[in-house]
């Protein structure tokens, strides 16, 4: 795909992205107007979204409370937990007013709804509301526990097949104060997913979409990258609050700590110990190995390759780190596509001016520099090259910096070899032996070594990511004197010797 192609399949995206959060802004209207509770009529306390197959929220309407739409974002899973996706019908609707599994407290109902397009569940819609009555002692602090305060209606159909449950409305009516005004709730909980539904539908006839799986994956995506962009902008630490409030009976104090580190890597703990001289013992870490993982849907593999380019790559340009053995038994796979990372015997600490110089390298590749690449093999320790022997390692350089120039997304190797490096590594290393030879610098071998084994990786993956972008994020703001100053201090902390 081309840049061009590209930028325009983002805008559309995006244009898709705006259209559901008014299809959402709509079906919040449609509870908004046809609710009994007050509550909701003139406080808009309510949540309303459309989720995919797999029960991830895609979009949230304007019109809500943040206590119900946070809630509801996990409750939907619960939800084909119990009813899997596949078993739904047309004119199906649950509900449930579970307050471990939604909302919190029994006045909240929420009700979802399964989208149908030419036969097969394209998406589900859920509300939250909070209804007028629910019996019980009713909505206060005098309950002392949750059988108490009102009905507690199970993970249940409300409608099968168009078919209103009517013993479950029967139930909750002869349980409830208002039973008018709660039935009412209740049915426009139906009719605000209905509304929901008809317009998706609308959109993916506009757009020609048979599913949202695309489309889903996109936002989900994008919406973690700028939410880790915001989070990355805070210092690394942990930073702790408490806040005392009234209480009922006394005082409750709040107290919380939140841990800002590297996302989407983990690393074992040494256990001293289990540990001596000549054995290192570690915490264990639950996961999967790689081939394991390459059936995963698209976005997952995307997710598990950006998290791989962050754990080799992040602490090299920061403090000068390199892990340079990534083969497949150094790490393990979470189901959430974080990373485990398990062997350290070919960890090598880099000087800046090396650094710099890789930086130099992809800057010459992007702008078609030969100077700045010449300058950049030299800083390396490459002495007395010769035109023909900078021609050659000029192919090394491409290859591997040339995916990191296009600014789109694809994969890291587009010439269909299915084996990353090998036949431009044969090509290099003949040109080199016909023009005598040249020693690498020992730093070399390594970086060449990581580059090559997690483009393989790559493939197995069949990752389609934004490299240039990545590794842009990477190198901003880079300064050979400010890494020297991280690199002395992490590695005194650490006990290790400085990089020679």
């Amino acid at each position: 795909m081309s840049g061009e192609q590209d930028a325009l399949k983002r805008i559309q995206s995006q244009i898709m992205w705006n259209r559901l959060i008014s299809v959402v802004e709509e079906q919040a209207q449609t509870l908004v107007r046809t609710a009994f509770s007050t509550s909701v009529r003139e406080a808009g306390d309510l949540a309303a979204g459309v989720f995919d197959r797999e029960g991830r929220m895609l979009a949230q309407a304007v019109t809500g409370t943040p206590g119900h739409i946070n809630a509801m974002a996990e409750a939907v899973i619960h939800f084909i937990n119990k009813y899997p996706v596949d078993t739904m019908e047309p004119g199906d609707h649950y509900i449930t007013n579970d307050p471990w599994q939604t909302s919190g407290h029994l006045h909240d109902v929420t009700v979802v709804t399964p989208t149908f397009l030419d036969g097969k569940v394209v998406g589900l819609f859920a509300n939250t509301c909070h209804i007028v009555d629910i019996g019980g002692r009713g909505f206060g602090p005098d309950g002392r526990a949750v059988f108490e305060e009102g009905l507690y209606i199970p993970i249940m159909p409300l409608v099968r097949a168009g078919e209103l449950n009517q013993d479950l409305l029967e139930m909750v009516r002869w349980n409830v104060r208002e039973p008018l005004q709660v039935e009412g709730d209740i049915l426009s909980l139906i009719a605000c997913n209905q509304e929901g539904a008809r317009r998706l539908l609308d959109m993916m006839r506009e757009f020609a979409l048979e599913t949202l799986d695309d489309l889903a994956e996109d936002i989900l995506t994008r919406s973690r990258e700028a939410a880790l962009a915001g989070i990355r902008k805070v210092p690394f630490g942990t930073y702790h609050n408490r806040l005392t409030m009234d209480g009922y009976d006394e005082p409750i104090e709040l107290v919380a700590a939140m841990t800002i580190g590297e996302d989407g890597v983990h690393v074992p703990i040494a256990l001293p110990e289990l540990s001596s001289g000549r054995l290192l013992t570690m915490s264990w870490l639950d996961g999967e190995a790689l081939m394991d993982a390459v059936s995963r849907p698209q976005g997952e593999r995307n997710r598990i390759a950006g998290n791989m380019f962050t754990a080799w790559y992040r602490p090299f340009y920061r403090y000068g780190v390199l892990h340079g053995d990534p083969h497949l038994g150094n790490y393990t796979i979470r189901d959430d596509g974080s990373v485990n990372l398990l062997d350290y015997g070919c960890v090598r600490i880099f000087p800046a001016t090396f650094i710099q110089g890789v930086i130099d390298l992809y800057r010459s590749v992007q702008r078609d520099d030969r100077a700045l690449m010449v300058h950049a093999f030299e800083s390396w320790g490459f002495s007395g090259l010769s035109s023909e022997m900078v021609d050659a390692l000029a192919l090394w350089a491409n290859y591997i910096y040339g995916p990191l120039t296009e600014d789109r997304a694809r994969l890291i190797d587009e010439s269909g070899s299915g084996k990353f490096g090998g036949a431009v590594a044969a090509e290099v290393h003949r040109e080199v032996r016909r023009l005598g030879g040249v020693t690498p610098p020992r730093e070399f071998v390594l970086l060449d070594r990581s580059a090559i084994g997690l483009g393989s990786v790559f493939l197995h993956l069949g990752a389609e990511l934004n490299w240039h972008r990545a590794f842009e994020e990477l190198i901003e703001g880079f300064e050979s004197a400010a890494l020297s100053v991280r690199q002395k201090e992490i590695l005194q902390r650490s006990g290790v010797p400085e990089a020679a």
